[in-house]
């Protein structure tokens, strides 16, 4: 069933850069974003709290989304990010030209699949005013697929999310959902083309009710 998934996702990829590149006969049907170009700057300006130039040591656990991808971004291997480091990440999104890459998460509770569940991608402001949060409700297996929206109609859903780092936020109506992964969030993720989870074609979630 993952592999199976996993070649669907393959198949929506190919289709989400066609209509996200286009050609020279036609328009362009999803834009790429445009990004902040001091973001690097605003994260430290955000996320710094002991002053020195950097994110690192414990200033990882309120931006989850950039822990989640350090160790790629992090050109010096000293386990901090600069400004630098984070404007030239945001630099290879942007030669990538995509506009929306396919994304899924698959969400588990106490150890089983969690149907009914909403999850939220929100983007980090630093990275840019402009980005659209996104949103997707589980299905019986737990697997969910993030769509961009840029209000709340169903029909302005776009599949795929834009290249960023976003905090995950998980809630459901029926369950409680401890806070640690909605309003005051550990959760997050990097939507990258060489994000590790699109090894496993979608976001591993495995929460617990402790």
């Amino acid at each position: 069933m993952k592999f199976f998934r996993f070649q669907l996702l393959l198949i929506v990829a190919l289709l989400t850069f066609l209509f996200t590149v286009g050609c020279d006969r036609g328009p362009r049907r999803v834009k790429q974003p445009s990004y902040n170009a001091s973001a690097g700057e605003d994260a430290i300006k955000q996320y710094d709290k002991d002053g020195d130039g950097l994110i690192g040591n414990g200033e990882f656990d309120a931006v989850p989304s950039l822990a989640a991808s350090k160790s790629k971004i992090d050109a010096s291997g000293d386990g901090k990010l600069s400004p630098q480091e984070i404007n030239d990440w945001i630099a290879g999104w942007k030669q990538t030209k995509i506009g929306l890459l396919p994304t899924a998460v698959q969400i588990t509770f106490d150890g089983n699949p969690l149907e009914g569940a909403q999850v939220e991608f929100e983007p980090e402001k630093f990275v840019g005013s402009n980005l659209a949060s996104g949103n997707g409700t589980s299905s019986a297996d737990g697997w969910a697929t993030v769509s961009k929206s840029n209000d709340q109609s169903a029909s302005s859903k776009i599949p795929g999310m834009p290249l960023a780092w976003y905090k995950i936020r998980v809630t459901h109506p029926d369950k409680s959902i401890p806070t640690k992964y909605n309003t005051e969030t550990t959760l997050g993720c990097e939507v990258g083309t060489g994000s590790d989870w699109l090894n496993e074609g979608a976001v591993k979630l495995d929460l617990t009710s402790q």
